[in-house]
């Protein structure tokens, strides 16, 4: 179902993009040669008038293939049809189409998602007060305490749990200015934002998911680990480390992290009655962090249904995107300057993982999630890296400025190099995804048993 989930985003985004492209080369009387979802050999396909529609097997994309758009490609100058005798303005519009209708197309998504309603935390729409700092956090070096108001985060005013975890999962591993408010005063100070590997996102330490419905109740032990063998059982509570105690299960499971192996005492509550283990903890390759084998399922956060009339929605839905716009903007910015590592990004093994989460949590989650991809691809597809539309654009604009064609050599070449770019960056990131989720070194290991 994954797979499906995935096959469904993308096909239905890539047809929006293309879409975009087809009209306004129709519009334009510009001759459109194929109109293919997908890469690769055709699957199933008809021809209509002067044009192929088909289905290829390769879902990560799709193209329109109109007359004159291979610079390389022989074109009759008479030829008033084909793209290339177009004036620039004319193929800037064309080109840029796809992306603008991507993000046309998430301005329209989002108001469904919220006419339909979907469920949230109902921590996230309540104003950022520290209800508690989790131990050896960026936030308990900061000297925040529980009751302290934040008010703003680089300078940006927040109100919500929400506007701030937006700011927050973006900048990881940099110094970021939080202001907030203690019994009245004003403070400021700065905190290194730093990484929960689980969800490749930044965190500092006060966000409410590590509070909220949290108790350190042990839902599972695994059989012959080292809790198993220190008699530690199902139902247990770890109530304290080293006689510290934590607030819920994330500032435990920190914790057991942070000893890097080194023997701690755990305080157990069972049946109304307390004890203590002494237990040492090992080096998970695939989770890539210290455990003792346990498995806390955290209580249910209390959720609320997010849901508005018809106008409201359209209020609201258009907020929500600009917040996402937003979002996509910090990240982009971020990549290029080099303070966000690939890492933090998913391909599509991430991908395909998320829109089968999102479509198992209902319509509503996998309309907000191909809304969200929607304005990222439209965002993606105009920078200006030869093969995305940007690239294109790109060329245009420099053809306005020499006053004459690009050189067919020099156009090759750009694009080879923006095709070498995309490629690397691609095998990058989804190298990436397989080893956040699997683990190279559990893959490779497989082979050699």
């Amino acid at each position: 179902m994954t797979i499906l989930y995935f096959i469904i985003a993308i096909g239905i985004l890539s047809f929006v993009h293309e879409l975009g492209h087809f009209i306004f080369a129709r519009l334009h009387d510009i001759r459109v040669e194929s109109f293919s979802i997908g890469f690769g050999p055709k699957i199933i396909g008809f021809k209509r008038g002067e044009t192929e529609y088909k289905i290829a097997p390769i879902p990560l994309g799709g193209y329109v293939n109109m007359t004159g758009e291979d610079p390389s490609e022989a074109v009759d100058a008479a030829d008033k049809r084909a793209f290339s005798n177009k004036s620039i303005w004319t193929r800037v519009k064309v080109v840029s189409a796809g992306p603008l209708t991507n993000l046309l197309f998430a301005f329209i998504l989002m108001p469904v998602v919220f006419m339909l309603g979907r469920m949230e935390p109902e921590y996230l729409s309540k104003p950022p007060v520290v209800q508690a700092v989790e131990r050896n956090s960026p936030a308990e070096a900061a000297s925040f305490q529980k009751g302290d108001l934040v008010t703003a985060v680089d300078g940006r005013k927040i109100s919500t749990w929400d506007d701030f975890q937006k700011k927050i999962i973006v900048s990881v591993g940099q110094n970021v200015s939080i202001s907030y408010e203690r019994s009245g005063e004003k403070l400021e100070t700065t905190v290194t934002v730093k990484a929960m590997p689980e969800v490749k996102a930044g965190y500092v330490g006060i966000e409410p998911m590590f509070f909220v419905g949290s108790e350190s109740k042990i839902d599972d032990v695994a059989e012959n680990s080292v809790a198993a063998k220190a008699g530690i059982l199902k139902g247990d509570k770890i109530i304290a480390i080293n006689g510290q105690s934590f607030e819920g299960w994330a500032g435990t499971a920190a914790e057991i992290n942070n000893s890097e192996g080194r023997e701690i005492l755990l305080t157990i509550s069972r049946d109304n009655g307390i004890f203590n283990v002494k237990i040492t903890p090992k080096f998970s390759e695939e989770l890539k962090r210290w455990v003792i084998g346990v498995l806390f399922k955290p209580t249910e956060l209390p959720m609320v249904k997010i849901q508005y009339g018809f106008f409201d929605s359209f209020k609201n839905g258009a907020a929500e995107c600009l917040n996402l716009l937003d979002l996509t903007f910090i990240v982009v910015k971020k990549l290029f300057t080099g303070q966000l590592s690939y890492k933090a990004l998913g391909g599509p093994v991430q991908i395909a993982r998320i829109s089968a989460a999102a479509a198992s949590y209902g319509i509503a989650e996998f309309i907000y999630f191909m809304s969200f991809l929607s304005l990222q691809l439209g965002v993606l597809n105009l920078l200006p890296i030869p093969v995305l539309d940007g690239g294109h654009i790109l060329f245009c604009g420099i053809e306005a400025c020499i006053r004459r064609p690009i050189h067919n050599r020099v156009r090759a070449v750009m694009q080879y190099a923006g095709i070498i770019f995309l490629l690397s960056f691609f095998l990058l990131i989804t190298v990436n995804d397989i080893d956040s989720i699997w683990g190279i070194k559990n893959i490779i290991g497989k082979f050699y048993r």
